[in-house]
């Protein structure tokens, strides 16, 4: 099928890698402005701290909700075709967002902006892996990957300086124009990768598939890590701000500058270096495979193997930096053991 997609646009590697970026970096600006915002939001609408943390929770529901979905669906539709679909349902989104006039219309507006960003955030990767040079994968996913950091600190302080001058429906509304070129860019791109299975190679259901990777121990123990660490740095990353401006009585403003500092800095240095050591330490490997000696199952199998060393060891040093800075009452101690940990973290 090639619903939305008239393609007569067609995307080099590098250009395709460009074009996720752009994307992603948006999305995770729009992200991290909530942080920004929820001083702001707090006072406009009379929410409580828990109110206002629903409005992360109602976007990470939809992410998850309609992730598997996507996933499934990409099996018999073309991959910039469910882009489109994804990214259309966020503009839609950030304009509901923008013209809100009550906080639950604001949350329903946060919920369904998750809802569009799975389509994305479930299919770049993939695109990526099988767009991506051999040797320089973890690159070229660093790369993608560094605009998590970079965008939600951005966002952070956009979210602050919108929230304290044109107010904070237009810290939507200037998103959902942003956004806007890259949705019709989106429309004309030309088909997808062959990356992932067709109809005729999988008769499993939805249903049935998502059985079937959850009784991969593998899948399920790492699935449960990643969440816990987003659930940590998640929920760091929403509170910083707020908690700047109440525990230590830092302005919003400067705490929004402190935030995005701590998170983009260490962050995009923890992508890069988490890359960098995961191709150092599979080069060897992947030289293998280029000869013939081993297969791409293989290959995989190695990166996986050295994925997961990777992470057992960065998170046991992160959390332990982490509760040095938790534990001692002191604000600068406080930034730079959150600045360690988010490196470590985006490793």
């Amino acid at each position: 099928m090639s619903i939305l997609n008239f393609g007569f646009i067609k995307l080099s590697p590098g250009w395709t890698l460009i074009y996720l970026i752009s994307v992603s970096m948006l999305t995770y600006i729009d992200l991290g402005s909530i942080a920004g915002l929820i001083p702001t939001l707090k006072d406009e609408l009379g929410i409580s701290d828990a109110e206002a943390g629903l409005l992360g929770t109602a976007y990470t529901l939809g992410l998850i909700v309609l992730n598997p979905i996507f996933g499934y669906f990409v099996q018999y539709v073309r991959v910039y075709s469910l882009m489109t679909i994804g990214i259309f349902i966020y503009f839609g989104s950030l304009v509901m967002a923008g013209i809100s006039v009550n906080y639950w219309m604001l949350l329903a507006a946060r919920f369904i902006t998750g809802i569009g960003e799975a389509s994305f955030e479930n299919l770049s990767g993939p695109v990526i892996i099988q767009k991506a040079p051999e040797a320089r994968k973890g690159l070229w996913l660093s790369l993608y990957y560094a605009c998590s950091p970079i965008g939600v600190a951005i966002g952070s302080f956009y979210g602050a300086v919108m929230g304290n001058s044109l107010g904070w429906h237009w810290n939507f509304l200037i998103g959902s124009i942003a956004i806007l070129p890259l949705l019709v860019l989106t429309v004309f791109i030309r088909k997808e990768p062959g990356l992932l299975g067709q109809k005729e190679s999988s008769t499993l259901s939805l249903n049935q598939q998502i059985l079937a990777v959850l009784k991969n121990p593998v899948f399920v123990f790492t699935t449960l890590s990643c969440a816990s660490v987003n659930f940590t740095g998640g929920g760091l990353g929403f509170w910083l701000v707020d908690y700047l401006n109440n525990y230590y009585g830092v302005s919003q403003s400067v705490a929004a500058g402190i935030s995005g500092a701590v998170i983009v800095i260490p962050g995009l240095i923890g992508v890069i270096l988490g890359s960098t050591i995961l191709d150092f330490r599979t080069r060897k490997d992947v030289k293998s495979k280029q000869q013939g000696f081993i297969s791409e199952t293989d290959l995989q199998r190695v990166r996986i193997q050295n994925s997961i060393q990777l992470c057992l060891v960065i998170a046991i040093i992160g959390m332990l930096i982490g509760l040095i800075g938790s534990v001692v009452n002191n604000l600068y101690v406080f930034l730079v053991c959150l600045a360690l940990s988010i490196g470590i973290l985006y490793m």
